[in-house]
């Protein structure tokens, strides 16, 4: 079974789990990448390939020495890597033409039985059209856009998937594919998987043996962006602070704060900008909790990670969070839009520093509790595929 994946997000997913496949399909991945605002740099820190090439279709990414050391170690020449290098992430871009054209050019020829799009992307549209007869695979993430997220293009997608059919769909929780049906009524009778998250195993890469956890440091990191709720989170970690005087906050990603930056907070540490790998595990490992502060969220990678790392989680009770966080068990649910909640729960842990120590050694046994693996992932995803349901 021939299986072409395109993805241009949740990369520390979707890697281990071609990865996995590999051992049962010939899989090549092909991520979505363009030189104003590429694909994640997962694969291509320290990578010249924005620079030495031009739109098109690059093909055979690790041979022509675009990614990483690391990341080639990891996958151990298990798929192809290929990139579909697009002039602008605005898909309707006439300037795109050229790179679709050669896309479409390899996937006839390669005869691939399954296209996995990892991401919602017009791209589909144009592939659905001219191969009919495949089998499509659609991973949604979100089914309907964040707070202050939506768009032109993510709108055409909502119109085509609820009066488009054929596809096989695949969620990451229970909660984004019930709000797959509630807002694409159209498309009730799709076949539909969930499928959980697995661990980020590959950012594992990036520890350091002599990094120690400092008490009291909690972190917030990821993209910035209005729904994270990173008012909140700064607000309660104030009054918390009043209590608990040793606690410390980061916060580091890239986006718009929202909020004016007030120089005398104390212990609140900002980093906006691009996080590589080798400074997010530092942090992670640095850090004794996780925060994930959202006002609205389907599921997220940030507690993934936070899990894969062993770091409980605080986080609101929105979206899919439960269904990864159980509530004094691996992480500390609370109401979302609620500073004081959040201060609350800080204090609360700190006062009761042995029920942190506990629930942070639950946080440890995530994966190997729920038997959560990438062959058994990749396994059900095989299965998926077969499956003789399937359209």
């Amino acid at each position: 079974m021939k299986v072409a994946i395109i993805t241009n997000t949740t990369y520390e997913t979707i890697i281990p789990l071609a990865k996995s496949l590999s051992k049962f399909c010939k899989i090549e991945l092909f991520t979505i990448i363009s030189s104003r605002g590429s694909g994640k740099a997962i694969l291509f820190e320290k990578s010249d390939l924005l620079v030495k090439e031009k739109p098109s279709l690059v093909l055979e990414l690790d041979k022509k020495g675009y990614i990483s050391e690391l990341f080639n170690e990891y996958i151990n020449n298990s798929f192809k890597i290929n990139a579909i290098y697009l002039k602008s992430l605005f898909y309707l871009n006439l300037g795109n033409l050229f790179t679709y054209w050669q896309l479409i050019k390899y996937i006839r020829k390669n005869t691939f039985d399954i296209i996995h799009i990892n991401i919602e992307t017009p791209l589909l549209i144009l592939l659905k059209v001219l191969f009919p007869r495949k089998h499509f695979y659609l991973t949604i993430h979100d089914p309907i856009p964040h707070s202050g997220e939506d768009d032109f293009q993510k709108k055409i997608m909502r119109k085509y998937l609820n009066y488009n059919h054929g596809f096989n769909y695949i969620f990451h929780s229970q909660f984004s594919k019930e709000q797959f049906n509630n807002y694409f009524p159209n498309a009730k009778n799709e076949i539909k998987k969930v499928i959980p998250f697995g661990p980020h195993d590959f950012l594992l890469k990036y520890k350091q043996n002599n990094i120690a956890v400092k008490r009291g440091n909690i972190l917030f990191f990821g993209r910035i962006s209005p729904y994270k709720g990173i008012n909140y989170l700064i607000d309660g970690f104030i009054k918390a602070k009043e209590k608990i005087p040793y606690l410390n906050l980061t916060i580091a990603g890239k986006g718009n704060i929202g909020i004016s930056i007030n120089n005398e907070w104390k212990d609140i540490n900002i980093i906006n900008e691009y996080i590589s790998n080798e400074m997010l595990c530092k942090l992670i490992q640095e850090a004794e909790i996780i925060v994930c502060p959202y006002i609205d969220a389907t599921q997220s990678g940030v507690i993934i990670t936070a899990l894969t790392f062993g770091k409980p989680v605080l986080a609101t009770n929105v979206g899919a969070a439960s269904e990864y966080i159980k509530h004094l068990g691996n992480g500390y649910l609370i109401n979302s839009k609620s500073a004081i909640d959040i201060s609350n729960a800080l204090i609360d842990l700190y006062e009761n520093y042995h029920f942190l120590q506990k629930i942070t050694a639950n946080a440890k046994e995530y994966f190997a509790e729920k038997s959560i693996t990438w062959e058994r992932l990749a396994q059900i995803t095989k299965e998926y595929y077969e499956s003789p349901d399937s359209r």
